[in-house]
C-alpha cells in the first residue's frame, strides 16, 4: 500500500512493468540455462542436458513465498532461488544447475540483461523528449523574452534560446547514459573468489564462451568488488535526473502568477486545489522535482558505498539493489512527465514581450553604456546611465524618456538612436548562432 500511494505516483508504469521482479527472476534462469549449454558444449555435460533443464523448468513458477522469505536468510536472491529451481528439477539435472557460478555472479549478470532492456527504454525516451524540444526551439527561435540570472531580470534573450539550453543538457544527459553500454552490459563471472577455480582448465573458455552467449561484453577480470561500471551508472541516471529537473523548475518559475509566460498542459483535474477553484498548480513539474530529488539522495547512497572491500562486499554491494531500481523507476517517470509536459506545453509570447518592460525597459542600461562610452569617459557614461535607471523606476517612466532628460546624454545620442539601442531585439548577440549550433548537432 505504502508503493501505491506515495512512491508509484513518481515513477513510470511501464518501466516498472519492463523491470518487475519477474522479469528480473526469468533473467536469473536465463544465465544458469546459458551456462549449462556453454559448459554442455564444452563436453562437461550430456547433449541435451540444458534443453532438458529448460524443459523441465518450463511453466515453474520463479517468484514463490519460498525464494521471497529465503532471501533474508542468504542474503540476496540468488540463494533461495537455485535452491527453489533445483528442487524442481529430477535427480539427474539437479548436480548440472549452478556449476561454477557463485550467488553474485547469477545477481549481477541478471542485472546486465533487465539493464539492457532498461536502457534501450531510456533511450527512446531521450529520444522523444530531444524531438519535443526541437520543435519549441525551431518555433520559438524569436520569441522574445527576459533573460535572468541569479533570479532577477538581466538581459534580453529567446524563449528558443533558452530550450535550446533544455536540449543541449538532455542531449548530453542521453548521450552519456547510452555511451555506458560497452562498458556497464559485460558478464560477471569469477566464482566464489574471483578465480573460477572449481571450473579447473575451463574457467577462461566458459567465461568468454558464456559472455558470447548472453551477448554480454566478457570484462578481462571479474568485477565482484569493481564497480566503476556502477558508479558510472549511477552518476549518468542522475546527470539525465538533472536535465529534466531543470527544465521542470524552468517551467514552474515561468508559470508563476506574476510571470505567466508559459503553463503546463490543461487537462481534466490536472493542477486543481482541494481548496481554491481559481488555481492551475504546475503538478507535472512537482512530480518530476518529487522524483528528481529522491533519485539525488539514491545516487548519493550507493557513492558512500561504492568501494567494496576484499573480494566481496559486506552490505555495499547489498545496497545496490533497491537504490539502482528505485532511481531507475524514477527517472523514467520524470522522464515520463517531462515528455507530456514538453509536448503539450503552453507559451505566451505576449507576455514574455510584456515582461521585458516590466522595469520600463530599464534592462536595456548595458548597451546604451557601451555606446555612451565610446563617446565620453566611460565613468561618466555609466554614472549617467545609473541615474536614467533611478529615475525610470522611480518616475515610472519609459527607460527612453529618462536616458533622454539627461543633458551629457542628449549631447551624445540622438532620440532615435537611444530608442534604437533600447529596444530588446537590437541587443540578442549570438542567439541565432548558438541555436543553430545546437540543432545542427541533433
Amino acid at each position: 500500500m505504502y508503493t501505491r500511494l506515495f512512491q508509484d505516483p513518481f515513477t513510470s508504469p511501464a518501466l516498472r512493468q519492463l523491470l518487475s521482479a519477474e522479469s528480473y527472476m526469468r533473467s536469473m534462469l536465463e544465465v544458469e540455462l546459458q551456462l549449462v549449454r556453454v559448459q554442455e558444449d564444452e563436453g562437461q555435460w550430456q547433449q541435451g542436458t540444458a534443453q532438458q533443464l529448460r524443459e523441465a523448468l518450463e511453466g515453474v513458477p520463479l517468484l514463490d513465498y519460498e525464494v521471497l522469505a529465503g532471501i533474508g536468510l542468504g542474503g540476496n536472491v540468488a540463494i533461495p532461488f537455485v535452491k527453489h529451481i533445483r528442487e524442481c528439477l529430477p535427480a539427474g539435472l539437479k548436480r548440472c544447475l549452478h556449476y561454477g557460478p557463485t550467488s553474485q555472479d547469477i545477481v549481477d549478470t541478471a542485472l546486465m540483461l533487465e539493464l539492457r532492456k532498461a536502457l534501450f527504454w531510456f533511450e527512446r525516451k531521450g529520444e522523444a523528449l530531444e524531438g519535443h524540444l526541437r520543435q519549441l526551439v525551431e518555433q520559438h527561435r524569436h520569441t522574445l523574452m527576459i533573460g535572468r540570472t541569479l533570479m532577477q531580470q538581466a538581459l534580453p534573450i529567446t524563449f528558443g534560446l533558452k530550450v535550446a539550453g533544455w536540449l543541449q543538457a538532455v542531449r548530453q544527459a542521453n548521450r552519456r547514459l547510452q555511451g555506458l553500454k560497452a562498458e556497464l552490459l559485460q558478464l560477471q563471472f569469477g566464482g566464489a573468489a574471483g578465480t573460477l577455480a572449481a571450473l579447473g582448465a575451463d574457467g577462461l573458455s566458459t567465461y568468454d564462451r558464456l559472455a558470447q552467449a548472453l551477448e554480454l561484453a566478457a570484462p578481462a577480470m571479474p568485477w565482484h568488488t569493481n564497480r566503476q561500471s556502477m558508479h558510472a551508472l549511477f552518476t549518468a541516471l542522475d546527470a539525465q535526473a538533472v536535465s529534466v529537473e531543470k527544465i521542470a523548475g524552468d517551467i514552474a518559475l515561468m508559470a508563476q502568477t506574476e510571470v505567466g509566460e508559459v503553463a503546463e498542459p490543461a487537462g481534466e483535474g490536472m493542477g486543481e486545489s482541494s481548496s481554491m477553484p481559481h488555481k492551475r498548480n504546475p503538478v507535472r513539474c512537482a512530480l518530476i522535482h518529487g522524483a528528481t530529488r529522491q533519485i539525488h539522495g539514491l545516487v548519493t547512497t550507493h557513492l558512500n558505498n561504492a568501494a567494496h572491500p576484499h573480494e566481496r562486499a559486506l552490505g555495499g554491494w547489498h545496497t545496490e539493489w533497491s537504490t539502482l531500481y528505485e532511481a531507475m523507476l524514477l527517472l523514467g517517470g520524470a522522464l515520463e512527465q517531462a515528455e507530456i509536459l514538453l509536448a503539450g506545453l503552453e507559451v505566451f509570447p505576449a507576455r514574455m514581450r510584456a515582461n521585458l518592460y516590466t522595469t520600463q525597459g530599464v534592462i536595456m542600461a548595458e548597451p546604451v553604456s557601451l555606446e555612451l562610452a565610446q563617446r565620453m569617459p566611460r565613468d561618466l557614461a555609466m554614472a549617467a546611465v545609473k541615474k536614467a535607471t533611478k529615475v525610470a523606476l522611480a518616475e515610472q517612466i519609459g527607460f527612453t524618456e529618462a536616458l533622454y532628460r539627461d543633458e551629457l546624454i542628449q549631447a551624445a545620442l540622438s532620440r532615435d538612436e537611444l530608442e534604437q539601442l533600447a529596444a530588446p531585439e537590437s541587443y540578442l548577440g549570438a542567439t541565432q548562432g548558438f541555436i543553430d549550433r545546437v540543432l545542427a548537432q541533433g
